[in-house]
């Protein structure tokens, strides 16, 4: 049994200690919905914190594992995660990218990645990697397929860079581009191009242009080209038209002898 002079202290100390809790409570202040505060720290996160954390988690992730060779897979899809974010920063980020791998076949995931958006204020950064000497040729056809789903003068600037550029890797992977993108606008300038010049510019228009396949514009500069060009020429337009199994290629085989 405790005395009663014993137990009145005991409540005295109890009654002690709930009041210094009390204070420490509120000189904390109060807690936030969903989350902590400790010292007047741990703040509820923002959505512009939440974004931040989100691109740099993503940034992160793609580095980390960016320049292993064994992790290519890997490479790809962090990076496409980090073109889904639609933000200034990481459109910035695509760009730098871009011109670090742009002279290797990784550079085609950096395209892929910009492309997961619209993203045509790197419009800029897609055509210096297209005129760039030193960017692979998949790169390049990827660039140029891309930027021909930006505004109609992009396309429009493509096509007239591909008539002023002499015939040379950059040429050819740019036409490849064109070539190969489903553009109406495109085609049909493709095929205006393709009449364009002497024999000798059609020939290497034909080769260039050569992975066309289904576009009636472009079917229709090739089967001018076997009535029209000299026996090279009108050979290449028919054995593109036969190979790609277009309904006249058997009908100009006379046109093709006549040559």
């Amino acid at each position: 049994m405790h005395s009663p002079l014993a137990i009145r202290l005991r409540l005295l100390v109890i009654a002690v200690l709930l009041v210094c809790a009390s204070h420490t409570v509120c000189a904390q202040g109060p807690v936030p919905e969903g989350g902590t505060s400790v010292g007047g720290q741990g703040a509820a996160e923002t959505p512009e914190d939440a974004l931040t954390r989100r691109i740099e988690k993503a940034i992160a992730s793609y580095e980390a594992v960016r320049d292993d060779p064994k992790k290519s897979s890997q490479r790809r899809r962090f990076l496409a995660w980090v073109g889904e974010i639609d933000d200034p920063r990481v459109s910035d980020y695509l760009a730098k990218d871009l011109k670090r791998y742009a002279a290797k076949v990784a550079g085609e995931y950096s395209v892929s990645a910009i492309a997961k958006l619209p993203r045509p204020d790197l419009t800029p950064a897609l055509l210096s990697a297209v005129k760039r000497g030193k960017t692979h040729s998949r790169v390049r056809v990827a660039a140029t397929r891309l930027l021909t789903t930006f505004a109609n003068d992009t396309c429009d600037e493509l096509l007239d860079l591909a008539a002023d550029l002499k015939p040379g890797k950059v040429r050819s992977g740019l036409l490849t581009g064109l070539s190969t993108c489903d553009s109406v606008r495109v085609s049909r300038g493709l095929a205006k191009l393709l009449l364009d010049g002497d024999h000798a510019h059609r020939l290497q228009m034909l080769l260039a242009t050569q992975e066309a396949r289904g576009d009636s514009k472009i079917d229709n500069a090739r089967i001018r080209c076997v009535r029209e060009g000299n026996l090279i020429v009108a050979a290449t337009a028919w054995r593109l038209l036969v190979e790609q199994g277009h309904r006249r290629g058997e009908g100009l085989t006379l046109d093709v002898f006549e040559r």
